[in-house]
């Protein structure tokens, strides 16, 4: 499967404890978040939406949780995979 850099980046900082969340209130806008959303860690919003549907949709990453505003997600066994192969 192909990735492209930005997708790498994004399953490699997941793998470090870095959750993925994606805001639900206004523009959907995704960010990474050193050891989980809303708990004050190093933010990283250069994150795009086309990167988080792509991830999705290649089933490396699923919904962990919906809570408003805020939908939070984790990687799935193929994501954990890739990303061994990619650490």
């Amino acid at each position: 499967m192909r990735l492209g850099k930005k997708q790498k980046y994004v399953l490699k900082k997941m793998a470090l404890n870095w959750e993925l969340g994606r805001d639900l209130a206004f523009r959907g806008t995704p960010w990474l978040q050193e050891g989980g959303c809303g708990y004050g860690g190093e933010t990283d919003y250069s994150i795009s939406s086309s990167v988080l549907q792509s991830l999705y949709v290649k089933k490396l990453i699923k919904v962990a949780y919906k809570r408003f505003p805020l939908e939070g997600y984790e990687l799935t066994t193929s994501g954990k995979a890739i990303v061994e192969n990619i650490l």
